[in-house]
């Protein structure tokens, strides 16, 4: 006779204390952005009452007449990460397959410890090195060859400088590197060795077998990549500071100085006084903070989507795009309804950050909603059984007919 093995009160306690304990951790993480996006809305509440609305699309920068906009910081900042990911990203995903895949182990050692170690440099390093070895090789090979050839092109036009927006692009490009090549190369090593041999076997050359069947196995994880290092670049303060030329101005030209949102904060909110100017810097950080999270959810959109992610192909495209849409406008609809409400005066500070911490939960609660609404209105169909609800895999349903082995076929719509 088997006894039934009644453990102590401690001990059936544990589990559902280290449950506690594990979500209070997860919990944290959401809780302090919030919390942080509140202390700096609050921060700047009195620039968004002076400004409102229009101090994201207003491109003047005066201090003496307290006149603020974050536009030509908003593009500079774009600008430059998206420029330096264009370059870094080739290389770094060809750093990365050739770390992963066999053979050429002293290749592979040199480009390893060198990947780790451009890691360790400092920022501040990266800025005094471009600044006194970069700038004036790119100034010399490259602006002013360009210029005088290929000027007539907008991106190309005007006098080239040693301090531009291409100049600090180059510098995060190679400061973003080891961040792409890193996560890339572990990426490409969890691709199942059953894919590569399988290549191999049908008569695959080492090319073709990473560029058709490793690489596209591993996109998902590539892209994770990618928006970790813009993550990275969006953010850069002090080296992009030493070269990019602090001009607000928006220009065409790659080969003009600009300015960023990290830079412009980090060297004038030392100088600010009064409350209208340290408001403003603190009202970029703001919106460095919110661009952040809007690259990187139309970046998860892009690609699967974040009720895909939450629910692993269990719900239909219907589904999919419904939530998509409603994830994507809650939270700009937010913040220009906080906005505009403190502008006018109806709302207060407190009011203000509460709303916009709503906003910011609301990213990640409208899509669960409008999936489990959605599902609830949606009848499954009849020949789907269990097995298939499961695996999901809607649309293939497991069947057993009455003579022979269970066969896959196809359910009707």
């Amino acid at each position: 006779m088997i006894q039934a093995i009644r453990l102590p009160f401690r001990t059936r306690r544990a589990p559902l204390r280290f449950r506690l304990l594990t979500t209070a951790a997860s919990l944290s993480a959401p809780a302090l952005v919030i919390a942080i996006v509140a202390v700096l809305f609050q921060e700047a509440a009195p620039a968004v009452t002076r400004f409102g609305a229009l101090f994201i699309v207003a491109r003047s920068w005066n201090p003496v007449t307290l006149d603020f906009g974050a536009l030509p910081f908003i593009y500079g900042t774009l600008v430059t990460s998206a420029l330096a990911l264009a370059i870094a990203l080739p290389i770094g995903i060809a750093v990365a397959v050739v770390l992963a895949e066999p053979g050429a182990q002293r290749i592979r050692g040199v480009a390893g410890t060198g990947v780790e170690l451009l890691a360790a440099i400092p920022s501040v390093v990266f800025g005094i090195w471009a600044l006194y070895v970069l700038a004036p090789l790119v100034y010399t090979h490259v602006e002013l060859p360009v210029a005088q050839r290929l000027g007539f092109i907008g991106i190309f036009f005007g006098q080239p400088r040693q301090t531009s927006l291409f100049t600090a692009s180059l510098v995060l490009a190679v400061m973003i590197l080891p961040t792409l090549s890193a996560i890339s190369r572990d990426v490409l090593r969890a691709v199942p060795k059953g894919l590569r041999e399988s290549a191999v076997a049908l008569g695959a050359t080492w090319w073709e077998t990473s560029w058709k069947v490793v690489l596209p196995a591993a996109r998902a994880g590539i892209f994770g990549a990618t928006v970790l290092a813009l993550g990275r670049a969006l953010g850069e303060t002090i080296a992009v500071t030493m070269v990019i030329g602090n001009r607000p101005d928006i220009s065409p030209s790659i080969f003009a100085p600009a300015y960023t949102l990290a830079s412009v904060i980090a060297n004038e909110f030392t100088e600010a006084t009064g409350q209208v100017y340290p408001a403003a810097l603190v009202e970029l950080g703001l919106v460095l903070i919110l661009l952040t999270f809007a690259v990187n959810i139309l970046a998860l959109l892009l690609v699967r989507g974040v009720p895909a992610l939450l629910y692993r192909g269990s719900a239909t495209p219907r589904q999919v795009a419904a939530a998509g849409l409603l994830q994507a406008t809650s939270l700009p609809f937010i913040v220009a309804a906080t906005t505009i409400g403190v502008n006018l005066g109806k709302i207060s500070a407190a009011t203000a950050a509460a709303l916009i911490a709503a906003g910011l939960l609301s990213v990640l609660i409208l899509p669960a909603v409008s999936v489990g609404l959605l599902k609830r209105k949606e009848v499954p169909s009849s020949s789907t059984s269990m097995w298939s609800a499961r695996s999901g895999s809607p649309g293939r349903a497991w069947r057993t007919p009455s003579l022979g082995a269970p066969s896959w076929s196809a359910s009707p719509r």
